[in-house]
C-alpha cells in the first residue's frame, strides 16, 4: 500500500525522536486503533518523516515542537487518514452487522405482528447510523452499507411474504413506497460521506511525490525550499 507524503525515514544522525514527537506519534496511533495494523504502521512513518524532514529544514530537532504545532491535532489527523485507508476488518464486520439488524427491524411484519413497535423510528435509527458509518469510515464503506441495507429489506420481505403473502404485510401504495425507501438508502448514506470527504481532503496530508532534490517556492515569503517539504524553512509556514 502506498502513502501520501514522505515514505521513507530520516533521523539525526541516528538520534532519538523528541518526546514531544513520540508523544504525538502515538497519540495519532492511538486514535487509529480501528485501522488495520499495516496501515497504521505506514502512516506514522510517514508522519515521523515528516517532522524530521521539517525540522531538519528549519535548524535541527529542536524546531520538531514548532513543527508539531503546526500539524493537523492527533485526533484531526487519524481522522483524515480514516476517511483515506478506511477500517480494519473487525470494524467494517461489525458496522455491516448492525446495518443488517436494522435494516430487519424496518420491514413492515412487525408493525402486524407488535402493534407497538415502530419501524418508522428504527428506519429513522438506520438513517442515522449509515450517515454516522459513511461520515467516520468514509465512501467506500458508505456505499457498501447502503446496498447491504437495501438488499436486506428486499430479502427479508420476500421471505416473509412466500409465508404471509405480501399483501398481509404491504398493502395500497406501500410496496412502492418500501421500494423507494430501500433505494434510497444508498444515496442517503453515500452522498453526505462523499461530500464530507471533499470536505476533509482540504489541507490534508495529500502532496504528489516529487524527488528530494527538485526546489519550489513558498507561497507565503517566496524562499527557495524542496518540494517535499511541508514547512518553510524561512518562515516557518505551512506550504502543503
Amino acid at each position: 500500500m502506498e502513502y501520501h507524503g514522505v515514505a521513507h525515514k530520516r533521523g539525526y544522525g541516528g538520534g532519538k525522536m523528541t518526546q514531544e514527537t513520540e508523544r504525538y506519534l502515538s497519540r495519532v496511533k492511538l486514535w487509529m486503533f480501528s485501522m488495520p495494523r499495516k496501515t497504521r504502521k505506514g502512516i506514522i512513518q510517514e508522519l515521523r518523516s515528516h517532522i524530521v524532514e521539517s525540522a531538519q529544514a528549519a535548524g535541527g530537532p529542536e524546531m520538531e515542537s514548532t513543527v508539531i504545532a503546526e500539524m493537523d491535532s492527533p485526533r484531526k489527523a487519524a481522522k483524515m487518514y480514516k476517511q483515506i485507508y478506511g477500517y480494519g476488518l473487525p470494524f467494517r464486520i461489525l458496522f455491516i452487522f448492525i446495518v443488517i439488524f436494522l435494516s430487519i427491524l424496518t420491514v413492515p411484519v412487525w408493525e402486524l405482528r407488535f402493534p407497538d413497535f415502530s419501524t418508522g423510528f428504527m428506519f429513522l435509527l438506520l438513517i442515522l447510523v449509515l450517515f454516522y458509518i459513511g461520515s467516520k469510515a468514509g465512501k467506500k464503506m458508505a456505499l457498501g452499507v447502503g446496498i447491504t441495507a437495501m438488499l436486506t429489506r428486499f430479502i427479508f420481505l420476500g421471505l416473509i411474504a412466500s409465508g404471509l403473502g405480501e399483501q398481509g404485510i404491504i398493502q395500497g401504495g406501500g410496496g412502492f413506497l418500501f421500494f423507494l425507501s430501500s433505494v434510497l438508502l444508498i444515496p442517503i448514506s453515500y452522498l453526505p460521506a462523499r461530500a464530507l470527504q471533499k470536505w476533509e481532503e482540504k489541507g490534508s496530508y495529500d502532496i504528489p511525490p516529487s524527488n528530494y532534490n527538485e526546489t519550489r517556492k513558498c507561497p507565503r515569503c517566496e524562499a527557495s525550499i524542496s518540494t517535499t517539504s511541508k514547512f518553510c524553512s524561512e518562515c516557518g509556514g505551512r506550504v502543503w
